[in-house]
């Protein structure tokens, strides 16, 4: 069974929350490669893959919600995914 990054991030009206994994790792997200210099602008690129709701995803797209980090669940290490 495929999940989405939408199973794995949540938004509604504040803060997109994505994985603690964007966090560790922010700043090889932000060295302008494919053009992201933000972590905003990777998740404006695929809003349609963090989120259902298109009005979400025009939101999100648009480049300018605050991002937040959920905490990271380690039992998922050993989901067999």
């Amino acid at each position: 069974m495929h999940r989405s990054m939408a199973d794995r991030s949540r938004y509604a009206d504040g803060p997109l929350q994505i994985s603690m994994i964007f966090k560790w790792y922010r700043q090889d997200f932000e060295k302008g490669q494919h053009g992201f210099d933000r972590l905003e602008d990777l998740t404006a690129r695929y809003a349609e893959l963090l989120v259902y709701s298109p009005a979400d995803c025009e939101r999100i797209g648009a480049g300018n919600v605050p991002i937040s980090f959920l905490e990271y669940d380690r039992s998922l290490n050993a989901a067999g995914w």
